[in-house]
């Protein structure tokens, strides 16, 4: 899985924590990975290897993972009984995963489901596209936007003709 490993880190107490998704008790960093990934909300989070009180307030106990959303970037301060997690990389080339899908997949899922399913055209995954522009796959690029969209929109285009 795509998960960039800080060492030693946790979200900073003095961080602004509106973006607090939940704390999961008693997990493993492996299963707390498994979590994040299978919620699209979540973009990263930090795990406890030991206690941790924050002069915020929070604490957290060994084994918990601490989740929080994509509203903002991590803002992690030091913390040597944590270790912290970010959602990077490129974008698998996988139908209707959290990390997004191609053109290409999409393409294949819309003549898959045939056009008598669907009435209408629509963009789809728009998680899909954002994380095509900031990754550059799928040929995707923050300099040609118009382009990258327009590759989506054709895809669901062929597929259902």
């Amino acid at each position: 899985m795509p998960w960039i490993k800080t060492a030693n880190a946790a979200q900073y107490e003095g961080a602004d924590w509106s973006n607090y998704v939940k704390t999961v008790p008693n997990c493993t960093p492996a299963q707390a990975q498994l979590i994040a990934f299978q919620d699209p909300g979540i973009s990263y989070f930090f795990y406890c290897r030991d206690h941790m009180v924050l002069t915020n307030g929070r604490s957290f106990k060994r084994g918990d993972a601490v989740f929080f959303n994509s509203t903002q970037a991590p803002w992690y301060g030091s913390a040597p009984q944590c270790d912290a997690y970010y959602l990077s990389g490129p974008v698998e080339n996988l139908y209707n995963q959290p990390l997004g899908a191609c053109p290409s997949d999409l393409q294949n899922q819309y003549k898959a489901w045939g056009s008598s399913l669907i009435d209408g055209g629509f963009i789809w995954l728009y998680d899909s596209i954002v994380a095509c522009l900031l990754t550059s796959c799928c040929n995707g690029s923050l300099k040609q936007p118009v382009a990258t969209t327009l590759a989506y929109r054709q895809a669901i285009t062929n597929g259902l003709s």
